[in-house]
Parts: structure tokens; C-alpha cells; sequence
């Protein structure tokens, strides 16, 4: 749900049980106030992360953006949504070419240790990029280790932390 959209229902929820509270008292509003402030401490806990995130794997980069814009105080959020965030704060700031920022946010996802296994390849990926760009070519290879690590199996991820590892032995 968008921000605004929460904001306008937070209104009218409170509108309502001030209504309520003051034609019937506080025993007919309760429910309704606790209900706005489930939702004003979602958006606080939670954010639009998950939407955020969504948005940019469907290539949607300016929605991403502008969900992430939208989450108040990120420092806020909990554990698994803060990783989230600066996951999807430090790739798009990789997709805007900008590498220091980039692995700035992806270092303090990987900090927070919140992200599900994948994620976290993910995130060592686009690192060891940064560090292949750089030309540190060793601790790219070491962070292609852990990404592989964190990878599984199978899959795309998989298959990219494959190919860097492969550009990487040719320019090596």
C-alpha cells in the first residue's frame, strides 16, 4: 500500500473514532484508533521495502526508487527490512553507475545479517563487481566465494556469480 494511500486511511480511521469517541465514548473508538496505529507502525517497522523490492526485479528502477523514498527512517525498520532496503538502495545506486555509494549500501546490508541466503549472494555479486571494476581482483574472487556459498544449487544467481567468476580468470 502506498504512503499516501496508509495517510489518508490513518486519517479516516482516526476521523471516525474521534467521531465515535465523542457520541459514544472511548469503549466504541478503541478499536479504531488501535487500528491506525497498526498502521502508522507497520510503515514505521516495515516501510514499502517488500514493494520496493518487487518493483526492481521487475526492472521498474524510478518505482523502486520512489518506494524506498517514501520509508521515513531507515534505521527504523526491522532487521529484515532494513537488509532489504539497503540491498535495494545499493543496487540501484549500482544502476545509476554510482560504485562507491553502491557498495557502501550493499556493505551495510550484508551488515546487518538479516538478509535471507540468496539476497545476501546477491549482494556479495554486485560487490565483487564493484571490486572487479576497481580492479581488486582478489577480493572480488573471494566475494565470489561467499556469494557462492550463499547461492544454492541452482539458478540465475547462480549462473551470474559463474559468469563473473569467468570474466574475472580472463582478465586475471
Amino acid at each position: 500500500m502506498r504512503l499516501i494511500h496508509k495517510l489518508i486511511l490513518i486519517g479516516l480511521l482516526l476521523a471516525l473514532g474521534l467521531v465515535l469517541h465523542l457520541q459514544q465514548g472511548l469503549a466504541s473508538a478503541w478499536y479504531l484508533y488501535a487500528a491506525a496505529l497498526l498502521l502508522v507502525l507497520s510503515h514505521l517497522l516495515m516501510g514499502n521495502v517488500g514493494q520496493a523490492w518487487s518493483a526492481l526485479q521487475k526492472g521498474d528502477q524510478a518505482r523502486a526508487r520512489k518506494l524506498l523514498g517514501e520509508v521515513w527512517q531507515p534505521e527504523w525498520l526491522l532487521p529484515a527490512h532494513r537488509g532489504r532496503y539497503y540491498l535495494t538502495a545499493g543496487l540501484l545506486a549500482l544502476h545509476q553507475k554510482d560504485l562507491e555509494e553502491g557498495r557502501r549500501l550493499l556493505e551495510r546490508a550484508l551488515e546487518i545479517g538479516a538478509l535471507p541466503e540468496l539476497d545476501k549472494a546477491v549482494a556479495l555479486l554486485n560487490l565483487a563487481h564493484v571490486q572487479m571494476v576497481q580492479g581488486q581482483k582478489e577480493v572480488a574472487a573471494r566475494l565470489l566465494d561467499d556469494a557462492e556459498r550463499h547461492a544454492g544449487k541452482t539458478g540465475p544467481v547462480l549462473h551470474q556469480i559463474r559468469k563473473a567468476r569467468a570474466m574475472l580468470s580472463q582478465n586475471g
